[in-house]
């Protein structure tokens, strides 16, 4: 909706002035028609004054009140459709997050442990990000790649995702595809364009050697950084089809090991002192 509020002093002047200059006219017209003693006339001239700033105040105040109010109903019907603009952003926001977790869903269907694996992930990776003073707004786009950060595995054949022992080469190569298949999969949609970073940048290594591309250091996007932390230590603890739950002493060990080379050492040293306070860990 239009602003005319810097109107209205305009409006305001050019009435006044329209009307002012009609007051003139009109009433020096009457005297001069009606009057004729130069002294009488001077004496109603007077007259003619002190009755113009009087009509003239009370017709400014007019103009003003009513653009006032002009003002006001505009206003408020601006408020009114912004609330309803906000209103509708947001419960199209729930609609997308909704969708989001639907999305990450079709990968339970396909194991069970991906939804605990999940839920886990995602409040660990949150407290991290919080202890980096992350916004509010990056929090939200944190918790929806974390959501979807295996979506690409939808493109991985079930022999693969399932095989209960190790993959051969060919399989292996197969799955470091699904980071891509993630990428392609959420790009289009500009929604989830932040989101992107965890899906696909959380097996990039602070070393150099991850994949797909192969990013290093602060290459690789803080929020995979934070991620990949946490989902690795929470895999190791988890049994999986190919081999059984490490103890949770040994996969910190790994963890301290892999600080400097896999992992960003700033990330493991913090999620290090929340994994004392984290219970669910």
């Amino acid at each position: 909706m239009k602003n005319n509020s810097s109107g209205i002093p305009q409006r305001v002047a050019i009435r006044y002035f329209i009307i002012a200059g009609i007051y003139i006219y009109v009433s020096d017209q009457v005297l001069l028609h009606f009057v004729t003693d130069a002294e009488v006339l001077g004496l109603f001239q007077t007259y003619k004054g002190w009755g113009y700033v009087v009509v003239t105040s009370a017709l400014l105040y007019v103009l003003l009140n009513n653009q006032i109010k002009k003002l006001s109903f505009e206003m408020k019907a601006r408020k009114k459709a912004e609330e309803e603009i906000l209103a509708s952003r947001d419960e199209l926001s729930r609609a997308y997050d909704e969708t989001i977790e639907g999305w990450g869903n079709a990968l339970h269907l396909k194991d069970d442990e991906v939804e605990k694996h999940s839920h886990r992930v995602i409040a660990l990776t949150l407290q991290i990000a919080k202890k980096l003073n992350l916004d509010e707004e990056a929090l939200a786009h944190i918790k929806r790649g974390a959501l979807l950060h295996d979506i690409g595995k939808i493109g991985i054949p079930d022999s693969i995702l399932l095989k209960p022992g190790k993959l051969n080469q060919e399989e292996w190569k197969a799955m470091k595809k699904h980071p891509v298949y993630a990428y392609k999969l959420l790009d289009p949609i500009d929604y989830l364009k932040p989101a992107l970073d965890i899906p696909y940048c959380h097996h990039e290594r602070w070393d150099g050697n991850g994949y797909p591309r192969g990013l290093k250091g602060n290459e690789t996007p803080l929020p995979a950084r934070i991620f990949a932390v946490v989902d690795v230590y929470d895999a190791l603890t988890s049994d999986r089809p190919y081999r059984k739950a490490w103890s949770k002493e040994s996969a910190l060990d790994h963890i301290k090991k892999e600080r400097g080379k896999q992992f960003d050492p700033q990330i493991v040293d913090i999620f290090i002192e929340e994994l004392k306070l984290d219970t669910n860990f």
